[in-house]
């Protein structure tokens, strides 16, 4: 599962809207909705804060943010060996 994917997820099922985990997480709703999309990937210190508010470990979420980044890396590479 993508990290958006499981931000959306743990929020739905915790029934909270994105304004509370925003404020939460100490960042714009318009942030929030970036971090849930896809568009964005929150910073170390936003990860901390959004894990503390659903009571998770830091190190879960933050695997499943790495894992995006290592993608997306991975994804350079390609295109930069395929020039």
């Amino acid at each position: 599962m993508k990290f958006n994917e499981k931000l959306k997820l743990m929020r739905e099922k915790n029934s909270y809207t994105i304004k509370q985990v925003a404020k939460a997480a100490r960042v714009r709703v318009k942030t929030m909705k970036k971090y849930e999309s896809g568009i964005e990937i929150p910073k170390l210190k936003t990860i901390i804060k959004i894990a503390e508010f659903y009571g998770f470990s830091t190190a879960e979420l933050f695997q499943a943010a790495m894992a995006e980044v290592n993608e997306i890396t991975e994804a350079i590479k390609k295109g930069a060996e395929a020039e």
